[in-house]
């Protein structure tokens, strides 16, 4: 496996399952990319319909069942979307509709004031149970430990891998035997493959988030998004019902929406959002 990152140590997990001796090679001491440097949230309820749906359940269950034993804490649970207008509530009625509104309910009024009273000023909340929430910057070094602790998985780290032409793996500390390879270069489009990846066409997309400390502590019991989430995440926004909301949207907050802002919100052991 060539990078360290979530999809890497993803794949490492993947192989090993499958009985497969694997070496992973990451050219930092421990990675630091877009996967350290993300908010941990495995998303589910939103993501596209059919098989993409079925994948990210299929994630968030590998995601279950791996935590406790690699030690990484589930820091949240479950999602609120909380609807702030009439057209988002339809939304919310049509995606229980649906098979991925199974065991997701629309919160009883007496639910949200003793669960969440920090969205009681909307017009309803959606909740689904499925989602997790682990801290990013120290989860994917405990999973490696697991791997390499559990599975025998072999870390190179500080090690760049020239080129791969198999069965040999050429990298700056000798050459590594291989039968398959996997290459998760993350943002670098130019090492490997950079004629493929230039013939796909292959684009960077930049995520910016915000930490902000509460000036009052509290607890947030699960994760928080809200109208502009039901107009991106697909599995909303494919509803023939969200044609509402979104025309609303990009007349009101077209800005926003052009360039891709919505609300998520999670919570870190310190408190933090």
């Amino acid at each position: 496996i060539v990078g360290g990152g979530i999809v890497g140590l993803a794949s490492a997990y993947a192989a090993v399952k499958k009985g497969l001796s694997v070496a992973l090679v990451e050219r930092e001491s421990q990675n630091k990319d877009a996967s350290v440097r993300n908010f941990g949230f495995v998303t589910v309820s939103g993501q596209q319909r059919g098989e993409h749906w079925q994948r990210a359940m299929h994630t968030r269950d590998v995601w279950a069942d791996i935590a406790p034993k690699a030690g990484i804490d589930v820091e949240h649970s479950g999602l609120h979307m909380l609807m702030q207008r009439p057209e988002a509530m339809e939304v919310a009625e049509a995606f229980l509709q649906t098979e991925m509104g199974e065991s997701c309910r629309l919160l009883t009024q007496s639910e949200i004031v003793e669960n969440v009273p920090y969205l009681k000023k909307g017009l309803g909340v959606l909740y689904s149970p499925h989602e997790l929430r682990v801290e990013s910057k120290t989860a994917i070094g405990k999973l490696a430990n697991w791997l390499n602790q559990v599975y025998g998985v072999d870390f190179y780290n500080k090690t760049t891998v020239h080129s791969i032409e198999l069965p040999m793996v050429h990298t700056s500390r000798g050459t590594l035997h291989a039968e398959h390879c996997v290459v998760c270069p993350g943002t670098d489009l130019h090492s490997l493959y950079p004629v493929t990846l230039a013939k796909a066409k292959a684009k960077l997309c930049t995520l910016n988030m915000m930490r902000v400390m509460p000036k009052k502590a509290f607890k947030l019991n699960a994760a928080v998004m809200s109208d502009l989430s039901f107009a991106r995440y697909d599995g909303f926004a494919q509803l023939p019902e969200a044609r509402g909301l979104i025309n609303l949207l990009d007349d009101i907050q077209s800005a926003e929406r052009k360039a891709g802002v919505h609300l998520i919100v999670v919570q870190s052991a310190d408190g933090s959002l």
